[in-house]
Order: structure tokens, then sequence, then C-alpha cells
């Protein structure tokens, strides 16, 4: 964490600003800076501060956000900045932390100058700073920008309007193909009703074509990852939309935040030589899962021995929100391991990556994406094995203030992004 004590000015939602980094920059106008972290899922939640001053010992805190709600398609939680007046050739610092304490991730920096005219509905921005962007403005209603009605604005997932609706679910989609009855195997959610193809049961039953079950929807219909060709990482695909609760009894050795392990299919994966895996789920696309593992030492499913199990966990970096992983169960050759994959909310359905790593028992390699000694580290963030300070574990290089990263804004008004990397900030 930054030297730098917290803000004192009012921040909504302000979490622990923790594994903070920092960028700057120079304003080339008079106008009006807007930021954000809103992003995409698995990126981090964020907290955000803004500065006016280039000397990090007098610069003035101008800006704060923990959480927002304003904007459409971000993460679940990310933080907002706006309406804070720029003024041409002053240097602005923007710091970046998690709002948990000691989590550290992955996301982008937004930052939009804008310098205050009429709304402009089509460029991304807040012209006239009433906090609407594009068509969420009222001054844009009527626009053709803002026109949501044919084939191609009802299936571009836009909310063109601005009315809070998108495609078929807007009523000025009704009628407008391929909106109306629930076609079950076009991946679009033609009723609007929230649920897509087979994954809405009622215009789309369950066990009629193309809706039947799937074919891993039972341990002895396990899916098989591989073959298994030595140590490595291997993966499965999860599609448990078709898939039903099997009837092999929920798990009873620890686990953290289970959940409802719903509607879950069934893998299978044999080592060819002993070692360890690591088993988790982590898919910017994926859903919310909950994963158990055992050893089927009879190779039929009769004998199920539980070795491992997780609903939630926050380890790996540039994942869905909420995903599960297990770290560090050791194996043997020739013996084979189930792996059963559900969703975390009662009757949920999702895709996702399923990723196996497989891996020989050996002290922590600190840049392999591995928990090689399988103590449920992954390379920097086992500090024991991978202090902190020593390479390749050096600190992020805009860990502080006096080293923020420059941010070039000299084109004017306009819309600049950043990488923000903080699983080496301190």
């Amino acid at each position: 964490d930054s030297a730098n004590p917290a803000p004192t000015i009012p921040c909504p939602v302000l979490g622990a600003l923790s594994n903070d980094v920092w960028w700057e920059f120079t304003s080339p106008l008079d106008g009006i800076a807007e930021l954000h972290t809103c992003g995409t899922a698995g990126d981090l939640d964020t907290d955000l501060v803004m500065y006016e001053g280039a000397d990090c010992t007098t610069m003035i805190e101008v800006g704060c956000s923990g959480d927002a709600t304003i904007l459409a398609g971000c993460q679940a939680y990310y933080s907002h900045i706006q309406f804070v007046p720029v003024v041409a050739g002053l240097t602005y610092k923007v710091r970046l932390g998690s709002w948990a304490a000691g989590a550290s991730g992955v996301g982008t920096l937004t930052i939009a100058l804008v310098v205050p005219s009429a709304e402009i509905c089509d460029d991304g921005l807040d012209n006239d700073g009433d906090g609407f962007i594009d068509c969420f403005d009222a001054d844009c209603i009527g626009n053709p920008s803002c026109f949501e009605g044919d084939s191609a604005t009802c299936t571009d997932g836009v909310d063109n309007d601005g009315d809070g609706a998108t495609d078929c679910a807007d009523i000025d989609c009704s009628g407008v193909p391929p909106c109306g009855v629930e076609i079950c195997d076009d991946f679009i959610d033609n009723d609007g009703d929230g649920l897509t193809d087979c994954a809405d049961a009622i215009d789309c039953p369950f066990g009629i074509p193309p809706c039947d079950a799937a074919a891993n929807d039972e341990c002895d219909g396990a899916s098989e990852i591989g073959p298994v060709t030595g140590f490595g990482t291997y993966t499965g695909f999860i599609d448990s939309t078709l898939a039903s609760d099997s009837a092999n009894p929920m798990p009873t050795l620890p686990c953290n935040l289970p959940g409802a392990l719903s509607n879950d299919v069934w893998h299978s994966f044999t080592p060819d030589v002993d070692g360890a895996i690591t088993v988790h789920t982590c898919d910017p696309a994926g859903f919310d899962t909950t994963v158990v593992v055992y050893e089927d030492s009879l190779f039929d499913c009769t004998s199920l021995v539980e070795v491992g199990c997780n609903g939630d966990s926050t380890i790996l970096a540039g994942c869905q929100i909420f995903y599960s992983h297990i770290s560090g169960i050791s194996v043997v050759g020739g013996q084979t391991y189930k792996i059963r994959t559900g969703s975390y909310g009662l009757g949920a359905t999702g895709t996702c990556t399923l990723t196996v790593e497989f891996f020989a028992i050996s002290p922590e390699i600190r840049d392999d994406g591995i928990d090689n000694d399988g103590d449920g580290l992954i390379d920097c963030a086992d500090a024991v094995d991978c202090p902190f300070g020593i390479p390749p574990c050096d600190a992020a290089a805009n860990d502080e203030c006096d080293a923020a990263t420059v941010i070039d804004v000299s084109a004017g008004a306009g819309i600049y992004t950043a990488f923000m990397d903080s699983t080496l900030a301190s």
C-alpha cells in the first residue's frame, strides 16, 4: 500500500484502497474529466482517487469513488469519478487500488476529457456534464442514433434508445424478427424474458430436442480431459445449459462457499505419472461455479472419495467475479479422478473453461503461473518462497505516487485508457 494517506474527501463506498498503483496526466484543455474502471467480468473491484498537482507532497484530492452503478456493461463492482473540472497545463494524479484489503488484479482505467457542450449522442462522452451519456441523456430522445426497433438494432446487444432494455427485452422490438416466440437453438433470447434457448425451460422443455440432457450430466458419462502426456496444463469445456442435478450427494469435506452445486456436469482426468493437480474455472466469460474433485478408485463412479472442493476463490487474476479453485491435490499415475462442476446459484447454468494444471511437486518457481509446492499460493503471491522485492517479484513500476505512469492526453478532448495491473503492487 502506498505511503500516501487514505482520502479524506467524501467517497462513496470506499474500501481498503489496497495494493494501489498510480498514473498522471496533464490536461491539454479547460474542461471536465471523468474517470472509471468499468471493464468486463473478472476485472478488479477497485477504489479510485484523483488529485490535482504534480508534487506528491502537496497535491489536493479532487475526486474519489469506491463503488458506482451508473455505467452499463461493467464488472459487478467498479469505481467512477465524474464532473471534475480540469485546467489546461495542470497535472493530475490518479490512484487506483483494490476495494478488498490484500487483493490485487488487472483491469482498465478510462479517462474521458470533455469540453462542455450540447450532448452529442454517439461519441461515448457526457458532453454536457449532466451525468448521462449519449442515448441515456434525455437530450438525445428522438435522435436517429438512439433508435431501437429493427432487425439490426434488436440483435446488437446494445440499449440503443437508452430506456434500460436491450434487444428483444425492449418493447420497441416486439414483433421485430427474431423477437417473438422463443426459438430453442438460435442463441437469442427471442421472447425477451432473460432466458435463452434451452435455459428457457417453459418454452423449451428439458428432454425434448434440441434440449436433450448433456452427455456428461452424470458421473458415468464424464467427459475425458486429455489424453494426458506428462506435466502441463489441460482444459475441458463446461456447458451446463442442458444439465440436471446429479444423483450424487453434496460434498462432506470442508468446502469454501460451496453453493448449490446445481445442474452439475462431470469430467474425468487420469494422470500418467505421480504428481499434483490444480483445478479451476477461472474464465472471464465463465459463470459462478462450485467444483468437487473425487478419486475414482474402481474407475466406475461407485466408490468416489472426495479429495477437494471449492465454491469461491480469489487467488487468480483475470477471472470472472466468482470462480472455483482447488490447489495442490496429490495424484497417482494411472488413477482416475472425477471432476464435478455445478453452478453456485440454485437452478443457474452456464458455460466455462475447466482447467487442470498437472505438475510435479517442487520448490515454488516464481514466474511459471503454477503452484509448484502445492501450498495454494502461486508465484509471487507465495511470499515465503518468493520474497517481495527480489526479481521477478519486484514492485510494480508505478507502485508509488512519485513513479506514476504518464498517460498522454495531448490529443485533447476524448477517451483515453490505461492497463492496470496491481498484482505486484504493495
